[in-house]
């Protein structure tokens, strides 16, 4: 992981930031998702897809500090499992739109926590997520 060049990105005032795109960099994991957005507290969009070492384990509760935040895509990120998920859903009151596409380890549980923090959502992606995910979901 190289945190320092999210670092740097985040450490240079750009605490302005609102929109950020990180797609498809394998090297990124927790620690630079967390050091970026400890320090970009003004984001209303957020992509970061197929970020294959991020699991959200004490990352997502930064998002809470972006209340503003109502875009996030989390497209292809597998490595993200309930304790991510239990993270982040309660951080994020005001999202709009959620992808959570190809995210391998969504739960019916998962879901459940979506719906009850979520209460804004306007769009709903989860194309590719497990069928019991949903099955459950229903009982």
């Amino acid at each position: 992981e190289f945190p320092g060049s999210l670092s740097m990105i985040a450490q240079a005032n750009y605490k302005t930031l609102e929109r950020v795109t990180l797609n498809s960099c394998f090297c990124v994991g927790d620690v630079g998702v967390r050091t970026l957005l400890s320090q970009c507290t003004r984001l209303t969009f957020l992509e970061m897809r197929r970020l294959s070492l991020v699991t959200g384990h004490d990352v997502f509760r930064h998002l809470a500090e972006c209340p503003d935040l109502v875009h996030l895509d989390l497209l292809g990120c597998d490595g993200i499992d309930s304790a991510g998920f239990a993270e982040l859903f309660p951080s994020i009151p005001n999202l709009t739109h959620l992808d959570l596409s190809f995210c391998l380890r969504l739960t019916a549980p998962d879901l459940r926590l979506m719906l009850q923090h979520c209460t804004k959502l306007e769009t709903l992606h989860l194309e590719m997520c497990e069928h019991s995910c949903f099955t459950t979901l229903s009982t």
